[in-house]
């Protein structure tokens, strides 16, 4: 892909995690799946700047604050809000120079319908990259699943598995709760067979036909 940008100063602390994730060859064909994780304990110097990349990163702030330069605008990053950004756009974020500090969970995912999800959630959002969910503890216990998974690659098809069930918790879970002022007759299909997925057939174990089924 032409015109890749990417600048970053690792200002980070000794308790933070980072995992970069080689998904199957299956999984990148037709699920949502992860390519790098991580929680960041970032201190007044770090940030991270890029432009061109076939992802997208979603971030929840611990503690601390972050700030996030995106799509012309800048968005002050608190503790309990989650920031959901498209990285083909230019886009750098940092520690807050008020707090400096910023602890936060992150992952860069693809694939799947992811942006179709997207695009809900900005329309939804009233094209806001970022909110506060009130289930944000739901979103850190998954993102934190996420991170605990083991990408060695012995057992890797079965972890592109779980980790499309959790990212499609994730995303669910952060587009169902921008939809609470709407009724349900505004809310897409796509959206509503997620929400049907969770609530009735979620066993632990994500179903690979799920994600085919709506993606037809």
């Amino acid at each position: 892909m032409s015109g890749l940008f990417e600048e970053y100063e690792l200002d980070l602390g000794k308790e933070t995690r980072w995992h970069i994730v080689s998904a199957t060859v299956a999984a990148k064909s037709s699920f949502l799946y992860m390519q790098e994780c991580g929680h960041y304990i970032a201190g007044p110097g770090y940030y991270t700047g890029r432009e061109g990349f076939d992802s997208f990163l979603m971030m929840l702030t611990l503690s601390g604050g972050g700030e996030v330069d995106y799509d012309g605008k800048l968005w002050k990053l608190s503790p309990g809000s989650i920031c959901w950004l498209d990285c083909r756009k230019r886009m750098k974020y940092f520690t807050d120079p008020s707090t400096a500090s910023w602890d936060f969970l992150w992952v860069h995912f693809y694939g799947g319908n992811v942006r179709a999800l997207y695009e809900h959630f900005l329309k939804r959002n009233n094209n806001r990259p970022e909110t506060h969910p009130e289930n944000v503890l739901a979103i850190r216990n998954s993102l934190q699943d996420l991170i605990e998974l083991d990408n060695s690659g012995i057992h890797q098809f079965e972890n592109d598995v779980r980790t499309q069930d959790i990212l499609t918790r994730i995303l669910s879970q952060c587009i169902l709760d921008v939809m609470d002022s709407h009724s349900s007759e505004d809310i897409p299909k796509i959206v509503t067979d997620i929400q049907a997925y969770i609530q009735l057939n979620y066993t632990g174990t994500a179903r690979s036909s799920f994600w085919e089924s709506i993606s037809t």
